[in-house]
Formats: structure tokens, sequence, C-alpha cells
């Protein structure tokens, strides 16, 4: 992620293979549906307190960064509204459009969040909680891989993105293979998570595509955006650790799951966080696909109240 950051930047014309994204993106989200264990089923009630939390934490963060990026960045308020939102940055920057705000802006923003979240969260387990990430994180699931259980693991893949396009999921290549991974592992007709060396190699695909995102883009050009795109990110961490310390002990939850559950840096980052530092994998994954389709279906919703409320929103040309 760092150097493909740094390349990108720079002026080197990088380019990815999106083909070998999307296979890994589809191997996450079968390993992630194999944490998915019949116990897990037993815990689900105790995660509807963690996503009431979960709604009041997002409103008061985006009232916040909404704040800093029209008062201190300067921002037009449309512009602002779309690049404070707390996750969906291919959907933001869709509506940000829609709404004529400062396209470029939103964008960059949204992606400095991700990659400054990515960067400090391991950091922060770290030093404060002496939590180190694994160069192969253990698969959540024990077993010999098969013949019959690859067939099995690759069905999920193949299968659940065909179904995720069909039903038009946000990022079907990884929600799609998740929910059919969690159903033949909740069942037991799996009991194998993809191999170590997979995951790892995953790991490498997505990091670097964070870096992607700046390519075409240089330092010089990036100050405004990327500095106050990197103190929206610090306000949602610092919050994110506040609310996990005030709320994990009434909640019985751990700290750190509760962390890496409210920091919007992306679902498939964050899941991929939570593999390697070994915490929580199936809570943080499916407290961030809940965090996305509110952000999908509740952003629009919020704009148009938003807009009625300051009828002399001027979007910027």
């Amino acid at each position: 992620m760092t150097a493909t950051t740094i390349a990108a930047l720079s002026g080197v014309r990088l380019d990815a293979w999106s083909s070998l994204r999307t296979v890994m993106i589809c191997v996450l989200g079968v390993l992630i549906g194999s944490s998915f264990t019949p116990d897990i089923l037993g815990a689900l009630p105790k995660w509807a307190g963690a996503i009431l939390i979960l709604i009041v934490h997002m409103g008061v963060v985006s009232v916040l960064c909404h704040a800093f990026l029209h008062r201190i960045a300067h921002l037009d308020q449309i512009t602002a509204f779309f690049s404070s939102a707390p996750g969906g940055l291919t959907n933001m920057v869709i509506q940000a459009e829609e709404a004529g705000a400062d396209v470029r802006a939103v964008s960059l923003i949204h992606a400095a969040r991700i990659l400054v979240v990515v960067a400090i969260v391991p950091v922060y387990f770290r030093l404060t909680h002496h939590i180190s990430t694994s160069m192969l994180p253990p698969s959540p699931v024990h077993g010999r891989l098969t013949l019959e259980e690859l067939a099995i693991l690759i069905a999920c893949a193949v299968g659940g993105t065909a179904v995720g396009n069909m039903l038009r999921m946000p990022t079907p290549a990884l929600l799609g293979p998740m929910a059919v991974s969690i159903l033949a592992h909740v069942t037991g007709t799996s009991h194998i998570a993809p191999p170590s060396a997979l995951v790892a190699a995953a790991q490498v695909v997505i990091g670097a595509g964070i870096g992607l995102r700046f390519v075409g883009s240089r330092f010089a050009d990036l100050t405004h955006s990327v500095i106050y795109g990197a103190g929206s990110a610090l306000i949602m961490i610092v919050a994110a650790c506040v609310t996990a310390e005030v709320t994990s002990r009434i909640l019985g939850l751990r700290m750190e799951a509760m962390v890496l559950s409210l920091v919007p840096g992306g679902l498939t980052e964050m899941s991929l966080v939570a593999l390697a530092l070994g915490i929580e994998t199936a809570f943080v994954a499916t407290m961030h696909v809940v965090r996305i389709l509110l952000v999908i279906v509740g952003a629009p919703l919020l704009f148009r109240g938003f807009s009625r409320a300051n009828e002399d929103l001027t979007p910027r040309v």
C-alpha cells in the first residue's frame, strides 16, 4: 500500500490487473464467510446493541467531519456533505457528481480516509494493545483441504459472485461469496477456509490497490484534499476509539473488535486487518456491511433534507 501510494504520487504510471483483484476479493469473501460457525449464530442478538451504537456513531461522526471540512477546509457544503460520509467511496463519488459537488475532492478525501485508517489502526493496536499482525494469518477454520473441500470453496466464490451480481449487491465479488460461504459453513457443508498463503496474496493485491487510487495525481496537486482527508480520518479514528472504550464493556464485546467495526476503513480492507490481527472477523465484517448499507441507502435521503434545510447551497462548478 505504502509503496504503490508513493509511486503513484511520484508520477509512476502504474496499472492493475483488475481480474486479479476481483479474484482476491472473492477469496476474502469466502474466508470471511468461513468465520461464521454455528456458534456465531448464538452471538447475533448481542450484536443488535452494537448496530444501534454504530448508527448513532455514524451520525455524530458525519456531523463532526462535515463541520471540519466545511468550516476548516473551506469546502462548499455539498462537497463537504459527500466527503464526510463514513464509507461508500464509489457510491459517494457517483452521488456527489449527480449533486454537483467537486468530484475530485470527494474521491481524494475518501481515498485518503481509507489509506490513513488502514495505515494507523494496526499500528495503534501494536503500540497500545500489543497485538501484532502475522505474515500468514491463521485460517479461522481448521482441517485438511481435500479436493472435495476445495471444490466447495471454489463454488462459494464463483456461485457467490454470480449471486452478488444478480442481486446487484454493493461489492458483489465480496458480499456474494461471503453470503454463500456463510451458508456453507453454518450448515456444516464446509469446515475449511482458504489457505493462509492465498490470504497473504490477497493482502498484497488489495493493499496495492489502495495506492493505485492515487494514480494520475501528484503530491503538489493533492496537498489540500489529502491533508484534510487525513484530518477527517483522524477524527473518525479518535471517535471510534472513544465510542468503543465507552460501549464495549456495556455490550460485553472486545474493545478491539468495536474499534475495527467503527472505523470506516472499507469493508474489504478492515476485514483483512481483522483477519491479520485475529480479532473477531465475523463481527467486524457484519458491522461494516451494515455501515455500507446505511451509507448507500441513507446518504441520498439525508441529502434531500440537507438541501431543503440549506436552500442557499451552491454547487461547485
